[in-house]
């Protein structure tokens, strides 16, 4: 979750997220294809698609449009995400509705819809994305633009976006309007190629820790595999501990937290979980909606 005010560049970075990941695995390939193809929207002679999908629905979206529907029930845009980014623009804007029907899909990664004729079951395995002003007039705690808006406005802005759904989010980030000398001093900054291929090396770790329980990412991972797979040193476990306790976390978040650390690990090519790991892993977890 990026939040900040307007013009921070929320939206640009939560766009360049598929330039970091991986390509489509042959197997994610033919999947997301068949999706497309339900669908209609595989183009005429495309073959298999390789990249992965960025769907950013208007908040206008109806529950039926996000999650799929019809009397001969079609993928939705959380389906259209598969493997890939569904990214929430304006997220206290979109219904309470279809906030609401997000959450379970989110977890399980797959939808279920029944008709008369039938269940259907639709693959929902996304990276949600999401962006949002911390206040209706967008410039609470803006540091080039005073908020217009009073205490009360923003707490009722806020609310629109419910517990259960942030519960499901692992990494809260403020965003700042970008200072004009480091924007002038474009291309100094790691290559999209360079972050991808990091990625790329901590995936073929995952790939081979999870391969003989049939998942793919460590954030497919349920409490009994992050329990008997995840080595964590007794510092880290000690500090997780204590901030289960001291931030209040629920069971959800504790896992989500583990998940996290587990991928920083990764990323760092380190074969345990070090005490850092879990530090920035919970400092993602900020609340920077209060």
């Amino acid at each position: 979750l990026l939040a900040g005010p307007p013009g921070a560049g929320k939206s640009m970075l939560a766009k360049a997220l598929p330039e970091i990941m991986p390509d489509l695995t042959p197997e994610e390939a033919v999947t997301v294809t068949k999706i497309h193809s339900v669908a209609g929207l595989l183009p005429k002679g495309s073959g298999l698609l390789k990249r992965r999908p960025f769907r950013a629905p208007h908040h206008t979206v109806t529950p039926a449009a996000m999650v799929g529907g019809g009397a001969i029930p079609k993928p939705g845009e959380i389906t259209l995400a598969h493997r890939g980014v569904l990214f929430l623009d304006e997220l206290p804007e979109f219904s309470a509705q279809v906030i609401n029907v997000l959450r379970q899909p989110i977890e399980d990664g797959v939808i279920n819809i029944a008709r008369s004729g039938g269940t259907y079951r639709f693959p929902c395995r996304i990276l949600l994305a999401a962006a949002m002003n911390l206040c209706q007039c967008g410039y609470w705690r803006s540091d080039w633009q005073h908020c217009q808006c009073t205490p009360y406005q923003r707490r009722q802005y806020v609310s629109k976006v419910n517990g259960p759904l942030l519960d499901r989010i692992d990494l809260f980030m403020p965003v700042q309007r970008v200072d004009i000398e480091d924007l002038a001093r474009a291309g100094c900054e790691e290559a999209a190629d360079s972050v991808k291929e990091r990625v790329e090396e901590a995936r073929k770790l995952q790939e081979k820790r999870l391969e003989e329980f049939g998942l793919a990412t460590n954030s497919e991972m349920g409490p009994r595999e992050l329990s008997t797979l995840l080595s964590i040193s007794a510092s880290g476990r000690r500090l997780l501990l204590d901030a289960y306790s001291r931030m209040k976390l629920s069971a959800r978040a504790y896992y989500r937290v583990m998940r996290v650390a587990a991928s920083i690990a990764d990323l760092d090519q380190s074969s345990r979980i070090e005490e850092e790991h879990v530090a920035e892993a919970l400092s993602y977890r900020q609340r920077i909606l209060e």
